[in-house]
Parts: structure tokens; sequence; C-alpha cells
């Protein structure tokens, strides 16, 4: 196999353009395939390979669906896309109370549900599928699996919370 053509693909499963199952089966394709030869471009036999058959590659795939199909792998898709955007949102929230008051309420609420639609449809299943095709070491997937079994169950405990918190500021 060209060393070009490798470093290529190489470099698509890097950047999660590929999963580790695709990455096999191109590389399984191209290597098994006698239209490959020494005569042949193989940068063009792998434009050619990767239009046929990998329209749904993770590359064309939007963020939230790759989000949710858990192609971001388990590390970052716990604390980037799971703790960073908790932190980031209780950031804004802490703002809004602290420049609005009371009055922000409403607002802090509608961010805490299109969170709570963030997390419940795509963070958690996410997660849960990175922990599934996770690598390492066994005990990082289960914790992983562990931290979406607890969070799905406390987003109902957290609507009701918040809908306590609104009646009794009078909304």
């Amino acid at each position: 196999m060209n060393e070009e053509l490798k470093r290529k693909l190489d470099e698509r499963l890097v950047k999660g353009e590929i999963t580790t199952d695709e990455y096999k089966k191109i590389l399984e394709t191209i290597t098994s395939n006698d239209s490959i030869s020494s005569n042949t471009n193989n940068n063009e036999t792998f434009a050619n390979f990767q239009s046929k058959n990998f329209k749904n590659s993770n590359y064309e795939k939007g963020f939230l669906k790759k989000l949710r199909d858990g192609d971001y792998g388990l590390a970052k898709t716990y604390w980037l896309f799971g703790v960073g955007v908790s932190i980031i949102i209780g950031i804004i929230i802490q703002i809004i109370f602290a420049a609005m008051g009371r009055s922000g309420i409403v607002i802090a609420f509608i961010i805490i549900l299109i969170s709570i639609i963030y997390t419940a449809f795509f963070q958690l299943p996410g997660l849960w599928r990175a922990a599934k095709k996770y690598q390492g070491p066994k005990i990082w997937a289960i914790l992983a699996q562990i931290v979406v079994i607890i969070t799905a169950i406390s987003i109902p405990v957290a609507l009701i919370q918040w809908f306590y918190i609104l009646a009794n500021a009078g909304f």
C-alpha cells in the first residue's frame, strides 16, 4: 500500500472524520483491492472509494449528530461537551441573576430548559455511546455510564426544582 495513502487515512482517523470501524474497512478494502497498482493514482482511488462507500461518514455529520453518536471520544464528550458546557451555562446563569436579579429567573429557566434538552438528547446518549466505543481501561467507560444514569435520573428532579422556584417567585 502506498504510504501517502495510509498517512491520509491515518489523518482522517485522528481528526475523527472516520471511526475505527470505517478505518479498518477502508484499509482492508484498499489493501485487498486489485485495482491499486503501481500504475494507478492512489489519491484518485482513495477519493473514489470515499465517495462511493462513505457518504454518511463522520466527516459529513453535523456537530450534534457526531456528539449523539459518540464520535468525539469519551474524554472529549465528558469533559468538553459535558463538564465544560455545564460550567459555561452555570456562569451565564450567575451573570443573568447578578445583572437582572429576580426578573432574570425566566431567562435562566429558558437556558436551563435548552441545556436539559441538549443533555438529554445529545450529550448523555453520546457519552453512553462513546463509553461503548472506548478502547482504554474499562473503568472509565463504566464510570461514564454510571454518570449517564445518575444524570438521567437527576433531570426530572432538576425540572421539579425549577418549577418550584418559578412558583415561589410568582410565575
